[in-house]
């Protein structure tokens, strides 16, 4: 599980220097707790937004079903102009 690259550096006594690198292979690498938990967090944060609007989607529909007049023939026509006015209508028959 090497994620980092290795320098390592070697020195002789008449001062030559001498720097090795190693570049570990993709297939050596592995996600550190920090990734793996930024990994989480997205996929968790993409399911709560998915989810937020399929309730929305859900609630939208049945308002939108409510509103809804199916006349004899089949056609449906939504018998309110605006919410205003529907939200008038609805208030006046809980009362």
């Amino acid at each position: 599980s090497l994620n980092s690259t290795i320098r390592v550096r070697a020195v002789d006594k008449a001062g030559n220097e001498y720097v090795a690198t190693l570049i570990p292979e993709e297939a050596m690498r592995s996600l550190s707790l920090l990734q793996i938990t930024m990994y989480g967090a997205i996929a968790a944060g993409a399911v709560m937004v998915g989810a937020f609007a399929l309730v929305c989607f859900h609630w939208y529909r049945r308002r939108r079903l409510q509103r809804t007049e199916v006349h004899e023939d089949g056609d449906e026509e939504d018998e309110y102009e605006d919410d205003d006015e529907y939200e008038e209508d609805n208030n006046e028959h809980k009362k």
